[in-house]
């Protein structure tokens, strides 16, 4: 069985991610379609925002509040890497992860593996 590729993440930004979200700082949430919760809970894509330093005002509160998968193609914010933002299959399967259960450090973990 043949492992599957993937596309591969800027190293600074992929480090600043995998600590994130080995660090404790960010409550995991389980809830599909959601970055972050209004607890202040996030998907691994959520963190991703938070290391990409998407800010909470009005314009990044609504596209953290959005289905990262559905509303790739219009994500112009500046910092999240071209991968997360273009690859359907990528944002998907980590979205998957991560509401499947997968906790933030076996996240991380797959992220330094494979991306």
């Amino acid at each position: 069985m043949t492992k599957e590729k993937w596309p591969k993440l800027p190293v600074k930004f992929k480090e600043k991610w995998v600590a994130a979200l080995r660090s404790g700082k960010y409550k995991q949430d389980k809830e599909q379609g959601l970055l972050e919760t209004e607890e202040g809970k996030f998907c691994c894509l959520g963190v991703a925002c938070k290391v990409a330093g998407i800010g909470n005002n009005e314009k990044n509160d609504y596209l953290l509040s959005q289905s990262w998968v559905e509303d790739r193609k219009n994500f112009k914010i500046k910092g999240v890497p071209k991968v997360l933002k273009e690859d359907g299959k990528l944002p998907t399967r980590l979205a998957e992860m991560n509401d499947e259960g997968k906790s933030f450090k076996f996240i991380a973990t797959w992220i330094e593996e494979n991306l």
